[in-house]
């Protein structure tokens, strides 16, 4: 692949990238940065429609570029840096296709079934780090309340270190999720500072955890449908633990108790 340089700062390209740092209502398209986050976003064969680099970074990186990826532009570093969102870039943006279907689409029909769903969990590093974990223990999911931040929000993207490409999080309808759930006989259990202890309850049975802010935690509408509560012993006047660390604890737990008869 042959790149194009890039020769003013006022190019329409570096604007669009600047662009992408808000997330529209509907977008088809959105900034990926990094050479892990690109990579993993070509080993995954999503559709990199550009990639903005530097120089020092093509010559490194060139057979990163394959066929699923479209046109390659070179640009100054310090250009770069200006056109993106993180503070320090390695040298590498892209753009990547989605389709609406992708961030909304999902099923409950798993045996296994085992899924976070947030309830206006707005910070985007606690989401992406809840998605790593996710991913990690081989889970079904991040489902992300209408209030949450966005699936496509940039630092939510970063902070999955490439791992957003293999499970990207869905928006939902948290309400009509819990229904889904209860009727496809997945359990719901939410995370609270009351409830029996996490690694006391069942969770080798089909489980939705449901997780809010650390301020309001759930709410009591979702905590009415919900089966259940389940907390994370502490010690006393120990402030809650963020929500990416209590939802990591207990999908960790999940996958420990699932995967107890395989070891024996």
């Amino acid at each position: 692949m042959r790149p194009q340089a890039i020769h003013s700062i006022s190019h329409p390209l570096l604007k669009r990238l600047k662009k992408l740092h808000r997330v529209a209502k509907e977008q088809n398209c959105f900034l990926v940065e990094g050479t892990h986050a690109v990579s993993e976003a070509i080993a995954c064969g999503w559709p990199v429609e550009t990639i903005v680099c530097t120089e020092a970074w093509f010559s490194g990186n060139h057979r990163l570029l394959v066929e699923n990826v479209g046109a390659c532009y070179l640009v100054p570093e310090s250009w770069l840096a200006q056109a993106v969102t993180t503070e320090h870039p390695d040298g590498v943006a892209g753009i990547v296709g989605v389709d609406a279907s992708t961030l909304s689409d999902f099923s409950l029909e798993s045996n296994a079934f085992l899924g976070v769903a947030t309830d206006a969990v707005q910070d985007p590093g606690n989401a992406g780090t809840l998605l790593r974990s996710i991913v990690a223990v081989g889970g079904d999911g991040l489902f992300l309340s209408g209030d949450s931040v966005h699936p496509l929000h940039p630092k939510l993207l970063r902070s999955t270190a490439g791992q957003w490409f293999r499970k990207p999080p869905k928006r939902v309808d948290l309400s009509r999720m819990i229904d889904l759930a209860k009727e496809s006989k997945v359990q719901v259990f939410v995370a609270s500072m009351e409830g029996e202890t996490y690694w006391q309850a069942d969770l080798t049975k089909p489980t939705l955890l449901l997780v809010g802010n650390e301020g309001a935690g759930v709410r009591r509408e979702f905590i009415a449908k919900a089966d259940g509560l389940i907390t994370i012993p502490m010690v006393q006047g120990v402030e809650s633990l963020n929500v990416a660390m209590a939802g990591t604890l207990v999908l960790y737990e999940a996958y420990r108790q699932r995967t107890a008869s395989e070891r024996g």
